[in-house]
């Protein structure tokens, strides 16, 4: 959505060393709460590691999408959050 963190073309060298957690929204920073619990050090989300206004970028990526998630250690779908904001973990 409108105003979701993603990279760019003009922004993506600055992400490649670093993205402040408190600059995910809530999605994101779940996303990586999960994986950083089960031990893993790396995080594959197609806002940040496609460049959003680079039509090449994005069909280089279409083209090996099925290997990217055939290769996952573990693929997290959210769809039943309203936005990227929503987050999708909860307190029990």
């Amino acid at each position: 959505g409108i105003g979701t963190l993603c990279s760019t073309t003009v922004n993506f060298p600055a992400y490649k060393s670093t993205i402040p957690l408190l600059n995910m929204p809530c999605t994101m920073r779940d996303a990586a709460h999960v994986a950083r619990q089960l031990g893993q050090h790396y995080l594959w989300i197609d806002a940040l590691c496609i460049l959003q206004n680079s039509k090449e970028d994005w069909e280089q990526h279409a083209s090996c999408m099925h290997t990217i998630f055939a290769n996952a250690w573990l693929v997290i779908s959210v769809d039943a959050t309203s936005d990227c904001s929503s987050g999708f973990l909860s307190s029990r």
